[in-house]
């Protein structure tokens, strides 16, 4: 399995020039001398399958490019039509003298048909192409930017279905066979694609992090073996699911049985709905109001921070699920827990259908006297503060309070959800944090790259920006392709940090690049460009755990992880 964000398409581009044949063979009836019936068989239902594909990979390529920001979307819908208007230029230009020759501005020519077959037909038959693509491009970007998923996909089938009754080759049946047989060869592309590449990575990238499934799967049975038994598991997903990958991820969970979900921003929700992800997505953060709408479009559930915002949003006549939450002693976001009339307030606007209702406490990964009893005080005011709505005749509905260290130090809590967030990814924040809940947790996630150079360096010449290392005696060192804009701390080769290269341990030296970094090997012999170093993950019988990279930088794994860049391509394994 591979879904992951790796912008490789070496499968669309070999059928690609498979289709550009099947397109040629089309208009010039290759098997005709050999058999009427296989040439019929060849153009007109094999070959039917290749402009299609050219239109959905026009679509595919553009509209995963949308987003929420409509100048945006304005912006490059624009470039995309004057890009294919200039081809379409050009092409009426090359095919003037054939318009001239078959007596097209002769033959009943008006200024309304030149019109119509400038937008609809092309001009000459063959190039409808070009007027199909930009028409098609703008309809689609108008659904897919204005109506919800199932309704673009309900519209967009009424069209199709208006379409057949115009020019569909030769009847029902021809256009069966051609539908039967192009969702045939797309199963049979997918599967052959799948079996090739695998879950290997790219043998030329930079730099990956491998995301093991198989892993994720484990921590989530063990999660679930010390949830209380009605307590279903919120899978918190926000900042690309802590670097795995957001939408990757939710749609594995999904196919797990998990379906609710916690992101921080509706951006983030909105390309969970968009990739097709189930189930109620929370929007931990603020939203603003204006944005209301989208709430609604794309089913999110958003968090309600307090009786001013409620009161904002209920303003403008849109019906939405929300969460509200209650601020407890963490200080941030959510209405405090004193002004009970206000949280109770709350549950009264007739647009915002309450589903829920949380808090987060601030210590519950420190077993420390002190943080234990102010835990314990944040739950009390939690737990009075839902007595008090339920005399006020109001249901708080589901109840969350724990969060990943929540449920491993207090396991006995009854709630609705759980928001698994780093546990989820076979983590804690810290090296050595104890926890009282015994859970074997797998981390998901490695971390790689590649020797890109290997040199010698002479006792006494400096490295790296800064001069910031000195070789100390004539040494061999590797240059790394990853650095602090794909993620790794800057600080990381001042602090002694290591990698992993043949299973030994090799030091950082110098000041980490934005790009690269470099690596002493001198104890390692014949180290060959193009070899894989590991940065987070297992090499043989050596190990370097996120927790400890964290802990040399000085900061938790939350970090660590969900800073890791774009150009870190996530390649996932099951």
């Amino acid at each position: 399995m591979n879904v992951g964000s790796e912008k490789q398409y070496g499968g669309l581009d070999r059928f690609g020039i498979i289709a550009a044949i099947l397109v040629i063979a089309i208009h010039t009836f290759p098997l005709l001398s050999i058999s009427e019936w296989a040439d019929f068989t060849l153009r007109q239902t094999i070959a039917r399958v290749a402009v299609p594909f050219f239109f959905m990979c026009t679509g595919f390529f553009f509209m995963q490019k949308l987003g929420s920001d409509r100048n945006r979307n304005a912006s490059m819908l624009k470039q995309l039509l004057w890009k294919v208007g200039k081809l379409y230029l050009l092409s009426i230009l090359l095919y003037f003298p054939v318009n001239v020759y078959e007596g097209y501005f002769t033959d009943g020519f008006t200024l309304l048909t030149a019109v119509k077959d400038l937008l609809f037909n092309g001009t000459l038959y063959h190039l409808w192409y070009f007027p199909g693509i930009m028409l098609g491009v703008c309809i689609n970007t108008f659904l897919y930017t204005r109506l919800s998923t199932w309704n673009a996909f309900w519209v967009t089938l009424l069209l199709y279905g208006i379409g057949l009754l115009g020019d569909s080759y030769f009847g029902l049946v021809h256009f069966t066979l051609v539908t039967v047989l192009s969702f045939v060869l797309s199963v049979l592309a997918m599967k052959a694609i799948q079996r090739f590449r695998g879950g290997k990575p790219d043998q030329t990238g930079r730099a990956w992090a491998d995301i093991h499934l198989p892993h994720l799967q484990h921590n989530v049975r063990e999660i679930q073996q010390v949830l209380p038994k009605d307590c279903a598991m919120m899978a918190v997903v926000k900042a690309q699911a802590y670097g795995h990958g957001g939408w990757q991820i939710a749609r594995f969970l999904n196919k797990l049985g998990i379906d609710h979900f916690a992101v921080a921003t509706i951006d983030e929700g909105i390309e969970l709905r968009k990739k097709g992800v189930k189930g109620e997505i929370l929007v931990l953060g603020y939203t603003d109001e204006r944005r209301i709408r989208q709430i609604a479009r794309f089913k999110l559930t958003q968090t309600v921070v307090d009786d001013e915002y409620a009161q904002t949003l209920n303003g403008y006549n849109v019906k939405i699920p929300v969460h509200i939450k209650i601020d407890t002693g963490m200080g941030r976001l959510g209405e405090s827990w004193e002004y009970t009339e206000k949280i109770a307030a709350m549950y009264r606007y007739k647009h915002l259908q309450v589903c829920g209702t949380f808090t987060h406490l601030s210590v519950a990964d420190s077993l420390e006297a002190s943080d234990i009893a102010y835990t314990k005080n944040q739950i009390d005011r939690f737990q009075n503060v839902i007595e008090q709505l339920k005399e006020k005749g109001i249901n708080p509905q589901k109840l969350h309070v724990q969060s990943s260290y929540g449920v491993l130090n207090y396991g006995e809590l009854q709630y609705d959800y759980a928001r698994m967030g780093i546990a989820l990814y076979g983590m804690l924040s810290k090296q050595g944090d104890k926890v009282k809940t015994s859970i074997d947790l797998r981390p998901v996630l490695s971390l790689k790259a590649r020797v890109v150079q290997v040199k010698q360096v002479e006792k006494g010449a400096p490295v790296g920006y800064g001069r910031a290392h000195t070789a100390q005696k004539d040494s061999k060192i590797a240059i790394v392709s990853i650095g602090y804009a794909d993620g790794v701390p800057r600080m990381l080769s001042q602090v002694g940090a290591t990698c992993l290269i043949r299973g030994k341990r090799r030091p950082i030296i110098g000041f980490v690049c934005m790009d690269q970094l470099i690596v002493d090997i001198s104890d390692i012999e014949e180290v060959q460009r193009g070899e894989v170093v590991t940065f987070i993950g297992r090499d043989q019988e050596e190990e370097i755990t996120a927790e400890e990279m964290a802990q040399s930088c000085k900061t938790i794994t939350n970090e660590l992880v969900s800073r890791l860049g774009e150009r870190v391509k996530r390649v996932y394994h099951d």
